[in-house]
């Protein structure tokens, strides 16, 4: 499943709800690509990217949880 920016019009409950839903779904689907610039979403989850633009380039890392 892909997902490019679907919850930007959630209120932090409704994001709460889709996170909920998300790790749910994990089980059931081999992928899940989720792109968000919501933080709420890039610290949800144990593993993700982030991917910024550096010299005109894409400079992509692991995103570090504490």
């Amino acid at each position: 499943m892909i997902i490019d920016e679907g919850f930007g019009s959630l209120d932090k409950n409704g994001r709460d709800d889709m996170i909920q839903e998300l790790n749910e779904l994990q089980h059931r689907l081999a992928r899940i690509i989720l792109v968000s610039h919501l933080e709420d979403f890039s610290c949800a989850f144990s593993n993700g990217y982030s991917i910024e633009l550096v010299n005109q380039a894409s400079k992509v890392r692991p995103l570090e949880h504490i």
